[in-house]
């Protein structure tokens, strides 16, 4: 079935950047059309996580979605009781873009398809979109705001269930839920922000298993210098790994992991029989399987011995 009208914009994806897209087209009184089969509208991937400890990685008094109104907000995060120089919770900025979103649907400027779309064709006067459910939309111009996609899957364990390719996913979710009952080991392949967010998650699941997080050169995202002028919420990545932390630890854990004393690109911490190390060792050996070591989460956008820290 083809829609008889023809809209000015059709915006696929409604994340951050399809949604403001469409905020700006209605300011200026431009009709459009957002596309989203996700069910995450207004928030997409990076603030649709509904987990206290995963924050916003700059402060609240910079992430203002309107470039003429610096403090936007900054004057939502005070009315919940927060600060400018907070860090805040992700999910807390998701519902601020989300009643952008509420509001641009408002102004009747924008329609909003919860489908997914499958084709778009170029014409003469425009695109023709093809949805999953057969309907067709016209529009004079398109805008591909897709994001990220899922990651690849790593070169190993494409069919083991205790490998976890997308650490977004609903399978993710749920082996965070069973680590937290069964304190097994976790591999984490990558050491970027999402594997700061997969401990933090780990973490406040209640995890107290072995993690080791493993990349090309074993570097870890480096904090923001501190502030008495910000809060920082109850329990951090820094936290997190202050309470690992221990005497003796390091060797334990290399040991433990099968590598080799590392040379300064390595950070090992443990307590209580806890432990987190970050690791530069390619050669780290990983069977996936009912009887495996390690439950991996992985992040990869290319093969395993390309990942960067």
């Amino acid at each position: 079935m083809t829609s008889d009208r023809h809209l000015p914009v059709a915006i696929v994806g409604g994340g951050f950047s399809g949604t403001m897209v469409a905020a700006h087209l209605a300011r200026k009184g431009i009709e459009s059309v957002l596309i989203d089969g996700a069910g995450r509208a207004g928030h997409g991937v990076a603030y649709s996580t509904r987990e206290p400890a995963h924050v916003l990685n700059v402060r609240a008094e910079v992430m203002s979605a309107w470039a003429h109104d610096l403090d936007h907000f900054v004057r939502v995060a005070e009315a919940d009781g927060g600060h400018r120089r907070d860090f805040v919770q992700r999910q807390q900025f998701g519902r601020y873009l989300r009643g952008i979103l509420k509001d641009t649907i408002d102004s009747g400027c924008l329609r909003l398809v919860e489908r997914q779309a499958v084709e778009a064709e170029p014409g003469e006067d425009g695109w023709t979109l093809q949805l999953d459910n057969g309907e067709e939309l016209r529009a004079s111009g398109l805008v591909l705001a897709i994001g990220n996609q899922p990651p690849e899957p790593l070169p190993f364990g494409r069919d083991s269930s205790r490998v976890i390719h997308n650490p977004w996913s609903g399978d993710a979710q749920a082996a965070v839920e069973d680590l937290a009952a069964s304190n097994e080991d976790v591999l984490l392949v990558g050491t970027g922000l999402t594997m700061v967010d997969a401990v933090l998650s780990l973490d406040a699941a209640g995890h107290r298993g072995r993690i080791v997080a493993l990349s090309r050169r074993g570097l870890i995202p480096r904090g923001h210098t501190d502030s008495a002028r910000h809060r920082s919420p109850p329990r951090t990545y820094r936290t997190v790994m202050s309470e690992r932390s221990g005497a003796g630890s390091a060797s334990a854990a290399r040991k433990s992991a099968g590598a080799r004393p590392s040379t300064g690109s390595g950070r090992t911490a443990t307590a209580s029989g806890r432990a987190f190390r970050c690791t530069s060792r390619r050669d780290l050996p990983v069977t996936p399987g009912p009887g495996g070591t390690f439950i991996v989460i992985a992040s990869p956008r290319k093969s395993l011995s390309d990942c960067k820290g």
